[in-house]
């Protein structure tokens, strides 16, 4: 009787889960733990995170001069990030969503991204091809902030 209950348990469909803020509700500053957990996510490149967020731009996610964010990203490298992101969005959100986030982060600013966004960003630049592999997107590497590897 138990079998077939925890049978029947297994082929209940699972929700997927609710996407991330595409925009920031309010002005986002100061460091927190990253609001991204997902395929790039490395938990023991935390503090570098956090150092390039403070080098860069004083964990102001909104930052915006030459570069934007607190990651300071080149329009063209969250352009790219966006279409990066996309892809473990289809698998965890499904295509026509993952299609939707992605054309709707395309037509907004990136200062305007959110913190869970931004967060993404910067770990699925970090670690594309592997762990660190993106780390020469950012200055810092060498020599103020470590972690990375």
């Amino acid at each position: 009787m138990a079998a077939l209950a925890l049978a029947s348990v297994m082929m209940l469909p699972t929700a997927t889960p609710a996407s991330p803020a595409l925009t920031a509700t309010s002005w986002e500053i100061g460091f927190e733990t990253s609001a991204y957990r997902g395929d790039y996510f490395n938990p023991s490149q935390e503090s570098y995170r956090e150092c390039v967020a403070y080098r860069e731009a004083r964990h102001n996610y909104k930052a915006d001069s030459f570069h934007v964010g607190t990651y300071q990203f080149t329009d063209e490298l969250a352009h790219g990030a966006v279409w990066m992101m996309a892809q473990e969005w289809a698998s965890t959100y499904g295509k026509a969503t993952a299609k939707s986030m992605r054309i709707k982060l395309h037509n907004i600013a990136p200062r305007k991204w959110s913190r869970a966004i931004w967060d993404q960003a910067f770990y699925t630049v970090l670690n594309w091809q592997h762990k660190a592999s993106g780390e020469k997107h950012w200055a810092v590497q060498r020599g103020y902030c470590s972690g990375a590897k």
